[in-house]
């Protein structure tokens, strides 16, 4: 397993609802951050693993 990321959170929080990671199987994928694309003004919201720290952007309903 990579080492972990240390902006990246290493534990599912208190309260958090997570999913399946696609990739290691564990359910341990929590939503993290929000950015608005520039030219379409579309929010992403970036789900990371706390277990494999993989990320993936999905849009946000806003």
């Amino acid at each position: 397993m990579p080492a972990k990321i240390p902006w990246l959170p290493s534990h599912v929080p208190e309260g958090a609802h997570p999913e399946t990671c696609s990739h290691c199987g564990r359910r341990a994928v929590i939503p993290w951050t929000l950015r608005r694309d520039d030219r379409t003004k579309v929010v992403f919201r970036t789900w990371v693993c706390t277990e494999c720290q993989v990320t993936a952007e999905r849009p946000e309903p806003e």
